[in-house]
């Protein structure tokens, strides 16, 4: 129901704010005291047309802002169709407890322009007249056709039934959706299954060619940086090895070694903490270096063993780096997305591969579905029968007590 109605500059109303409470709400006054320019003003909530002349003298546009408070149930048709129209146009309702709030507002400026506003979002006018079929009616001399509507009738039927039919008619929508959608995916299937076959026999090629290579994620990448070391690996030994000498010692040691000058060292500043005890930190931290360069020596030396030469090696890394290019140029351009698609085209075959035996399973669904549906339909036809009939035998008894009386 709508729970406030804010006006400004329309009319012959500068400001108003008007509640709303459940039941009957009485607007009164004398004559030129705005009640016009309240139905104007939900006139123009409702995507009535603008008029400039509304705005009132001296203001520069007029503005209507109306707050909605709709109730949170999925049952409840009318109530989707509103938030499912709102969220379309792009806009959006706050959760206030177990009901939902909806704003909806019309701006009209002085020079004829005016602006729509749903759920928060800018909107066409024509959004909030369809908003407006569903949130109010406007009763007078001959005006209402909001009645007269079947497809209003029939809500107002399922909302007289009360939450059993709304709960039976919830189920019906939800098989009749599916049945549609089980339908198109079957007709689907069937009049382009040659077409995907010959598309499939396309990808079988590519998936092949793929497979034969089968490359796996940031291998180009640590190819290249293979093939970058083995291209060097000559070089890269000696200076590692050079390295390594000069920390330990050996025949390519271009002099005495760092850990042999350490270890000097080391000993010397022992003899000398035997004199004075607080040089303990500094012998100390000379251990800490030879560890170190221990350390250090270990890891080149393990770089080293693990540095491969072999020109055959190197040849094999480069023959492979070729074979991923030529995929990334086929289906790159980059490596991921060749195993992206890769992925989607053995998908692809697979749900072609798989055709007759979906087409039988979905032949199936759809005449489980259509069954449902036409069950779930003729129970909602019997509801409505005896709704309508007990409702007209209840507008019978009356008036015939009211005749006896």
């Amino acid at each position: 129901m709508i729970h406030q109605l804010r006006i400004r500059a329309l009319g012959v109303i500068d400001e108003a704010v008007i509640p709303f409470a459940p039941g009957l709400t009485v607007l009164t006054g004398e004559t030129g005291a705005g009640k016009t320019m309240v139905l104007t003003g939900l006139g123009l909530i409702r995507g009535d047309k603008a008029d400039a002349g509304l705005v009132r003298k001296g203001a520069d546009h007029a503005d209507v802002d109306a707050e909605w408070r709709l109730r949170a149930d999925p049952a409840d048709g009318g109530t989707r169709a509103v938030l499912d129209r709102v969220e379309e146009a792009g806009g959006s309702c706050e959760a206030d407890g177990e009901e939902l709030v909806l704003l909806l507002g019309r701006s009209v400026a002085a020079s004829g322009r005016s602006r729509a506003f749903a759920g928060g979002r800018s909107v066409p006018a024509s959004i909030l007249a369809e908003l407006g079929e569903q949130l109010m009616a406007v009763h007078g001399q001959a005006d209402q056709l909001l009645i007269r509507d079947p497809r209003r009738q029939r809500e107002l039927l399922d909302l007289f039934a009360g939450k059993q039919v709304l709960a039976l008619r919830a189920g019906y929508a939800a098989d009749f959706t599916a049945w549609r959608a089980a339908t198109r995916e079957l007709r689907d299937l069937i009049e382009h299954r040659q077409e995907r076959e010959r598309e499939a026999a396309l990808l079988r090629h590519g998936i092949e060619e793929i497979a034969a290579v089968e490359p796996v994620p940031g291998e180009d990448e640590a190819l290249k940086s293979q093939a970058g070391v083995l291209a060097h690996a000559t070089d890269l030994l000696a200076d590692v090895g050079a390295v390594h000498a000069d920390l330990m010692g050996g025949d390519d040691a271009s002099g005495g070694s760092v850990t042999d000058l350490l270890s000097r060292s080391r000993r010397t500043l022992e003899r000398a903490r035997g004199l004075d005890e607080s040089l303990g930190p500094a012998v100390e931290q000379m251990d800490r270096l030879v560890e170190a360069v221990a350390v250090a020596a270990g890891e080149l030396a393990a770089y080293a063993r693990e540095v491969d030469a072999d020109p055959a090696r190197q040849a094999e890394v480069e023959e492979r780096r070729q074979a991923i290019s030529a995929l990334k140029r086929r289906y790159g351009p980059e490596l991921d997305d060749v195993l992206a698609w890769w992925a989607s085209a053995q998908e692809t075959v697979s749900a072609v591969d798989g055709a007759d035996a979906r087409v039988g399973d979905l032949t199936a669904e759809v005449e489980a579905l259509r069954s449902r549906v036409v069950s779930g339909a003729a129970g909602r036809v019997r509801w409505r029968r005896f709704i309508s009939s007990s409702a007209t035998s209840g507008r019978h008894r009356a008036t015939s007590s009211s005749a006896r009386l």
